[in-house]
């Protein structure tokens, strides 16, 4: 059945192809359709609003409407070990632990910045897609690994440091585009320009988008994340800890960071971020952060994790 779905996949892309007018965008809908097909346990969402501001093409969402997977695609055939994607790639890769990248012909499997497998289902050949129906198994095998991974738990404060940094930059290059792409701007009660623009009246006057979306922005969600993380009590790894209760267990001895952490996160988190968050919110919960600050423990038996993370 999956042998299937593959061929009934590049019939469409062929079909596309033939065409000779068609783009990278052309053929989304075709791979979102494989991906549903083969990981049916799972949501597969392609939102233009949220590409457009620097995030991946696709998102695999759990039930629990986590995301556990992300899938960025380029041109039909396109070099993905090319100078070009480097940057954007290395982004993705810092922070995101279980990531796809593909010319919709080749799929190369990535955990954080380690290459898992990768496999071609199909060449171009001339004006041609020639099928490479050897590598159907191994190409299935490597979407259901994709789909049925599970966040794996930090047990190194350093570790977890770096995922919150990987985190955090691509937060800030987000909302970075967010607010510099007039054309996807979202009609929303309180959306990141009118954050921006708060933060200038009352804190920063000569705030760029730039400052804003790194130094204000990103890293105010990242820390308080964090933060909420320590009063969380379900310290090990599981629970059910999400933004929303993030911003309910900011503790009320911070009143600067848990207004700004409720006025970003808490009251109208924008969708065009979100994803990130989720992701965020997903690698604490697989933390036993009562393990980890262990770390921390001074000869006075007091913890100070937060200089440390910050």
């Amino acid at each position: 059945m999956s042998s299937e779905h593959i061929a009934v996949y590049l019939r469409e892309v062929a079909e596309i192809y033939s065409k000779g007018n068609a783009t990278e965008h052309s053929y989304r809908g075709a791979l979102q359709t494989l991906l549903k097909a083969l990981l049916p346990q799972v949501t597969v969402t392609h939102e233009p609003k949220r590409v457009a501001c620097g995030g991946p093409d696709y998102v695999l969402t759990r039930r629990n409407g986590l995301p556990l997977g992300y899938v960025e695609a380029k041109d039909l055939g396109a070099r993905l070990d090319d100078d070009r994607h480097k940057e954007q790639f290395d982004r993705y890769r810092k922070a995101l632990e279980n990531m796809i990248f593909t010319n919709y012909l080749e799929f190369q499997r990535w955990r954080g910045d380690k290459e898992l497998m990768r496999v071609e289902i199909a060449a171009l050949q001339g004006n041609k897609i020639r099928r490479l129906p050897n590598n159907f198994d191994q190409f299935v095998e490597l979407i259901k690994e994709f789909g049925f991974h599970d966040a794996q738990p930090i047990s190194s404060s350093q570790e977890l440091a770096r995922r919150m940094a990987g985190k955090a930059r691509l937060l800030a290059h987000v909302a970075e585009q967010a607010l510099t792409d007039k054309d996807n701007q979202i009609a929303e009660s309180r959306n990141l320009e009118e954050l921006m623009a708060d933060v200038k009246k009352s804190l920063i006057r000569d705030i760029t988008p730039e400052k804003f979306a790194n130094n204000v922005y990103a890293q105010t969600i990242a820390y308080g994340m964090f933060v909420a993380r320590l009063q969380d009590q379900t310290k090990g790894a599981g629970g059910n800890f999400s933004h929303d209760r993030a911003a309910a267990l900011i503790p009320k001895s911070n009143p600067l960071l848990g207004n700004f952490f409720q006025d970003f996160v808490g009251y109208n988190l924008d969708n065009r971020v979100q994803w990130i968050v989720d992701d965020l919110a997903d690698i604490f919960q697989a933390t036993n952060v009562a393990e980890l600050m262990k770390d921390f423990v001074k000869p006075n038996g007091r913890a100070d994790p937060f200089i440390h993370f910050y």
